[in-house]
């Protein structure tokens, strides 16, 4: 694969985080000579790392204690 950069930007919206919802908008763009399969791969994988599972996917508790 041919994959010379990757771009990313992200926007964070925190317009709702007092009703628990805090939103992330991801923007990727591929550079080089890719097809179109190839560039749908790339976004594919993203959909399947393991950050991206963790942030859509999984109720995150946080346990503050003393030290």
């Amino acid at each position: 694969m041919a994959l010379e950069r990757v771009e990313t930007h992200v926007e964070r919206d925190d317009s709702r985080e007092r009703q628990g919802t805090y939103s992330l908008r991801v923007k990727l763009a591929f550079y080089g000579e890719l097809t179109q399969e190839e560039k749908q791969r790339l976004y594919d994988a993203v959909a399947h790392c393991p950050i991206h599972k963790l942030m859509t996917s999984t109720n995150v508790e946080i346990v503050t204690e003393p030290l």
